[in-house]
């Protein structure tokens, strides 16, 4: 087999690795299958075998590339999800996009960016694959995708590496703030996520040259837009006004949630604010009992309109230190006792919940002063990953509520 990457010819039939570089071998079948539909069976906005169209018009013929992988690089490939998510760094909310693990200690991060590194070598193959072949279809493992989705894909893993050193950064300040310290010029590396944004982004205006009615590769391209703001907010509104008129009225509730995303992003585009978008946003997530959008709603409704009647309120929301021991009760009845460490670690031990009695947990934290918002990554008895993200809302006899990721709302009660 030819290695695609490096261009060495002799590796044995059965390698899955090329002897010359390393890199994961494809094998690609040299028999095509031909796909032929007619514009009577493909109406607008329909689907002709895996790529998206918006409007056929006499024959269609495309050329199906047969791709085997190995069961592992399938499974990583599959569990890439392309839905835009709740929220980003910065906003302050948890991101989940794509195959990020919640877990972030030192320990795991090798080889979970191995991982990362081997799905995002195989996605680049397969677009060279399809390139070679002048094919916009490819069967990988049996499952037909097109090139459109490979890009979408390969634009997401991208943003949430650009997310992920942000939020990096965030805990790094974090950490240098609560030690008394300046954080060092290093800590926010602004060059390397603007790098990884920038070429999502060309990647999802390449998608949508291919697939020009897709709305989701549309609702990314807004966020990186929103995420990378440089005060000219006329592309992301151009793409929001689009999304809403492909979507308008929605034909289910995919078209529904997405027509949702589009008028939640219209709401919180930067420096342009729009509280009406935001509830209209709430209301239909919460139609669609999407309670992680309808969190989202919230925590950023609550930062609009209660800020003047806080700051008009003597010691509504007095200034929240994280660091020291807290007794830290739910409204599900749970309670955990949490130490939590000027290094950026903490430890819990919780005292019911979902989790059971005497459950352990431990990991890193993370504090946004600028809007009060404190997250926490680690494990559960070593070995449940979870994240955590709390808005801190204000003090009320002595305790500081703070509305969580997960739609709870949690009570700190210091105790040293």
């Amino acid at each position: 087999m030819k290695c695609s990457d490096c261009g060495y010819e002799k590796n044995p039939q059965s390698a899955r690795f090329c002897v010359g570089c390393g890199r994961c071998l494809i094998e690609v079948h040299e028999t095509r299958v031909g796909v032929v539909q007619t514009s009577g069976q493909i109406a607008e906005g329909g689907r002709a075998t895996a790529l998206q169209v918006e409007k056929i018009t006499g024959n269609v013929t495309m050329n199906v590339v047969q791709v085997n992988l190995s069961p592992e690089i399938l499974a990583k490939l599959a569990a890439i999800s392309t839905e835009v998510q709740a929220a980003s760094p910065r906003t302050g909310a948890a991101t989940t996009t794509g195959t990020a693990s919640t877990a972030k200690n030192v320990e795991k991060r090798a080889p979970q960016q191995e991982d990362r590194d081997s799905v995002h070598h195989v996605i680049g193959e397969l677009l060279k694959v399809a390139e070679a072949e002048g094919t916009q279809a490819i069967n990988v493992g049996g499952v037909e995708t097109s090139r459109a989705e490979l890009l979408l894909k390969k634009a997401v893993l991208l943003k949430t590496d650009a997310e992920q050193i942000m939020l990096d950064s965030a805990i790094a300040i974090a950490k240098a703030q609560q030690m008394g310290h300046q954080p060092p010029a290093a800590a926010y590396d602004e060059q390397a996520f603007t790098a990884k944004f920038k070429e999502a982004y060309s990647l999802l205006q390449e998608a949508l040259t291919l697939d020009a009615g897709n709305t989701e590769v549309m609702l990314h391209m807004v966020q990186i837009l929103s995420d990378t703001n440089t005060g000219d907010t006329r592309e992301a509104e151009r793409l929001l006004f689009r999304i809403q008129s492909l979507l308008n009225p929605p034909k289910d509730d995919t078209e529904k949630f997405r027509l949702a995303q589009a008028k939640f992003l219209q709401g919180v585009l930067p420096g342009n604010r729009h509280v009406p978008s935001i509830q209209a946003a709430r209301a239909m997530f919460e139609q669609l009992r999407r309670v992680d959008w309808v969190q989202q709603c919230d925590f950023v409704l609550q930062q609009t309109a209660p800020q003047v009647t806080m700051a008009q309120a003597p010691g509504a929301l007095a200034v929240f230190q994280p660091v020291g021991r807290w007794q830290v009760g739910a409204n599900d009845g749970s309670v955990a006792l949490v130490e939590i460490y000027p290094n950026g670690s903490f430890a819990s031990t919780l005292q019911g919940g979902i989790y059971g009695y005497g459950a352990q947990s431990a990991g890193q934290w993370g504090f946004m002063p600028a809007n009060n918002f404190l997250r926490f990554q680690g494990l559960v008895n070593g070995l449940m990953p979870f994240d955590l993200g709390m808005a801190i809302q204000g003090q009320q006899n002595g305790a500081y509520m703070a509305t969580g990721t997960d739609g709870k709302m949690y009570f700190f009660q210091r105790l040293a």
